[in-house]
């Protein structure tokens, strides 16, 4: 949802000044295109992810999607759990990623559309079923497991970084490892990408 509203961001190096001015004015326009190269140039690939040759509304528009999208929620949701893990290693932590509105046009699975999803039920399907079972084991128990309703355990994320994925017909565990190069590329220089 982030991405929607540009004005045609048609080059890499348009996307570049476009994150350089409005996100990171700090950051060496350098470093603003070694962060552009993480991620693949091909429009098959961005976010939407899994949306092939769809989706994208402009030239860089998939692009900049999973470039905002991975700082904003995506990596620093994975940063996040790796500092809560080594800081209080004790405290159990789960994480979960949303995959049942893939297939939506421009959108796919946004920020958001768990609200949709999960306490409003558009559709009654096994991510709506599952997921408000193990929200109310967590809230009752501090556990999603304790009393999920039979769906299948959700493992600790501490355990071997894995998380959740919810898809509308079934939920999958996935390595929490995705754009692993862009990941380090973050934690190398996180000083630089602040707001």
């Amino acid at each position: 949802m982030f991405s929607l509203f540009q004005s045609n961001i048609s080059t890499k190096a348009q996307l570049s000044e476009y994150l350089n001015t409005l996100f990171f004015p700090r950051a060496p326009r350098a470093k603003m295109d070694e962060l552009i190269a993480t991620y693949p140039e091909t429009i098959i690939d961005g976010s939407p992810f899994r949306s092939g040759l769809l989706n994208n509304i402009y030239p860089q528009f998939k692009r900049l999607a999973a470039i905002l999208g991975d700082l904003t929620f995506i990596l620093t949701r994975r940063s996040f759990m790796t500092i809560a893990n080594a800081v209080a290693p004790d405290v159990p932590s789960w994480a979960y990623m949303s995959s049942y509105d893939v297939g939506t046009p421009i959108l796919g699975t946004f920020h958001g559309s768990d609200l949709l999803q999960v306490f409003f039920g558009i559709l009654p399907n096994y991510a709506s079923t599952a997921t408000r079972s193990y929200y109310l084991s967590f809230v009752n128990n501090l556990d999603p497991n304790v009393d999920s309703g039979g769906f299948m355990k959700w493992p600790r994320w501490s355990t071997a970084k894995q998380l959740m994925n919810f898809y509308p017909l079934f939920g999958t565990v996935i390595n929490d490892d995705f754009r692993g190069d862009t990941y380090q590329y973050v934690l190398d220089n996180a000083a630089i990408l602040r707001i």
